[in-house]
């Protein structure tokens, strides 16, 4: 895709002087692609065993736009374009009325691994910890025996620009995803890390985390002039 160069006829109007194409931004300022993903385990017995992933984009079906801005699994809408500056995780902390355990979010948070593909080609990998969306909640609470738990600075500003912007469109397939990845290298670690090839799971064996992975930058839809 060539440089957009705005058309000074039509304010707003960008156009792609290679294909043709006229496009303006869906948001002036500021654009987050988002899409979620349940981390859950229902066991009593069991524990999530290393290896499992959890993919976001797999199913969207029912999710709002709270969730879900994706309107095709893994693509955006026919005909948009997107240049992604940022990429990262948010984990909220409350789902609906239900609240969701800090400690539960630290399990997904310090032991998850997160990757981002493009087309198949992996486009950004680090550990969830390291990804922060730049979204979340700071400050304290008075509320007994609880904390405000934010992954990194709530501040887009304290997020990493990524060093080169991804451009992707409405023919690629867009995929990202959380694995528990084994760690057998640390001696002392409980049973569950090690030979029993499980992470600890939540508290009341039913919890859930909210994952929400969040791609910044600028979305843009084909405009007439």
């Amino acid at each position: 895709m060539a440089a957009l160069r705005q058309v000074k006829e039509s304010p707003g109007v960008l156009l792609d002087e290679e294909t043709g194409t006229y496009y303006k931004l869906v948001d002036t300022l500021h654009h987050a692609q988002r899409e979620s993903v349940l981390i859950q385990n229902d066991s009593a017995t069991s524990s999530i065993p290393f290896g499992q992933e959890y993919e976001f984009g797999r199913d969207i079906a029912d999710k709002p736009e709270l969730d879900c801005n994706f309107r095709t699994p893994r693509k955006l809408t026919s005909g948009q374009v997107m240049w992604v500056s940022r990429i990262g995780l948010y984990f909220p902390k409350f789902v609906g009325g239900r609240e969701v355990d800090a400690e539960d979010i630290q399990v997904v948070a310090e032991n998850t691994f997160f990757e981002f593909d493009i087309g198949g080609k992996r486009k950004y990998a680090a550990p969830a910890i390291e990804s922060p969306s730049g979204f979340g909640w700071y400050g304290s609470t008075t509320k007994n025996n609880e904390s405000v738990l934010s992954l990194g600075l709530p501040s887009l500003g304290g997020v990493l620009p990524l060093a080169q912007k991804i451009y992707f469109n409405d023919k690629h397939d867009v995929a990202g995803r959380l694995t528990f990845q084994r760690r057998t290298w640390i001696s002392g670690l409980p049973a569950a890390f090690l030979a029993g090839g499980n992470v600890p799971r939540t508290p009341d064996n039913s919890a859930f985390v909210l994952a929400r992975m969040i791609l910044h930058g600028r979305l843009y839809t084909p405009s007439m002039t």
